[in-house]
């Protein structure tokens, strides 16, 4: 989730050649991952977007300010680094996210849709950074299984892999599934 999800999609996007591979003792070992699964990751850090209870934590993590070092904040962005070689990804992201800007996990999507890579967005309405209806953590649990079984085991593609899912024809939840799940800790 979040810094996870921006690292997951480094991994996705990111090659040898792009000089980030690091010597961490396992130089014969690539970086490089088979499928990608990423919840509410930024995707381009020196945007103008950054939402601003996120700003500082940006700035930490790259021990900078945008005015101090731009170049750093295309350096740790995927977007940077999209193209034909990525690993197939699915993105989750709810659209009232108030530390990952939702309209950055589209633009990385059509940024990775123009180089025609495998990616899967899947947008749910009104949930922020953590879900928290029932239907919504069961559905993505459900949805990563069938993503990583088809592109790391060879399973066949699930109807919604290979045909997609409008929003439009998403499930309404009712009931207790309309329900907020209580989170336990800051969220």
């Amino acid at each position: 989730f979040s810094a996870g999800g921006h690292l997951v999609m480094m991994l996705g996007v990111m090659d040898k050649a792009d000089g980030l591979e690091g010597s961490g003792g396992h130089a014969d070992q690539s970086s490089k991952v088979n499928a990608v699964v990423a919840f509410f990751g930024p995707t381009e850090l020196g945007a103008d977007d950054i939402p601003a209870r996120s700003v500082g934590l940006v700035n930490d993590f790259l021990d900078s300010t945008e005015e101090d070092n731009p170049a750093v904040r295309k350096t740790a962005s995927p977007i940077t680094y999209v193209d034909k070689s990525d690993a197939p990804l699915l993105i989750f992201q709810g659209t009232n996210d108030g530390s990952t800007e939702w309209l950055q996990g589209v633009e990385f999507y059509n940024a990775l849709r123009f180089h025609k890579k495998p990616v899967i967005f899947l947008s749910y309405e009104g949930e922020g950074h953590g879900f928290t209806r029932y239907d919504n953590q069961y559905d993505v649990q459900v949805r990563m299984k069938q993503f990583y079984d088809h592109h790391l085991k060879g399973a066949p593609a699930a109807d919604w892999i290979a045909n997609g899912i409008p929003s439009i024809k998403k499930k309404t939840p009712t009931g207790a599934a309309a329900q907020p799940v209580q989170l336990i800790g800051p969220g």
